[in-house]
């Protein structure tokens, strides 16, 4: 194989892993993203809905990367109400829970969308019953560190009789600070590379 080749052969291993590398970062670029069913919330009930995401080899690293949004929730009285994440790995294995909101807001009645991030500076209090941004009771930062793929679980809970309420639909986003390249993308760099070697060795044999 020629001094010519070679170069040819590393060259084009380098252009290669940038391809993969900047399809990565495109990736990474936007959040991994799921939007889970609404639900009633009967009196005395616990009522749960559930994303499941796929992206494996995508995992969520330090800092806050967890985003629930609760869509047109609405109650009679929100401090009758308790929500978590709860996520359970692809596989099984143990499952780990954040508490969002618990006994909060007073007797009012919430009427819309509520978003939890442990980088929000606002707890839920008796006067953000009209929704917004907020941090939750528990820190989301227990998930640092957890594979994206498996069962990401909404589960709400009407502690006290007498009132009921319903949420739209929920959504979650995750940000994530590692990946490793598909299949896909090892399959093109290799094919890539054997195609070249081929190339070689066809023109050292002629």
């Amino acid at each position: 194989m020629t001094a010519s080749l070679l170069r040819r052969l590393a060259t084009a291993a380098v252009v290669l892993s940038a391809s993969a590398s900047l399809a990565s970062a495109q990736t990474l670029l936007g959040d991994v993203t799921g939007n889970g069913s609404g639900r009633a919330i009967a009196d005395l009930s616990t009522t749960t809905s559930t994303i499941t995401l796929a992206n494996a080899g995508f995992v969520l690293g330090a800092g806050n990367n967890v985003t629930v949004r609760i869509n047109g929730l609405s109650h009679t009285f929100m401090n009758d109400l308790a929500a978590f994440l709860v996520y359970t790995p692809t596989g099984g294995g143990p499952s780990i829970e954040a508490v969002l909101f618990d006994n909060v807001g007073g007797n009012g009645d919430p009427h819309g969308s509520f978003s939890f991030n442990s980088g929000f500076g606002t707890s839920i209090g008796s006067i953000n019953l009209a929704g917004g941004d907020f941090a939750p009771l528990g820190s989301l930062a227990v998930f640092n560190g957890v594979s994206v793929a498996g069962d990401w679980t909404l589960r709400v809970e009407d502690q006290v009789g007498a009132d009921a309420g319903s949420y739209q639909s929920w959504d979650i986003g995750l940000a994530t600070t590692t990946t490793t390249p598909e299949p896909g993308t090892w399959a093109l760099m290799g094919s890539g590379l054997l195609g070249l070697a081929g190339v070689a060795h066809r023109r050292r044999k002629a």
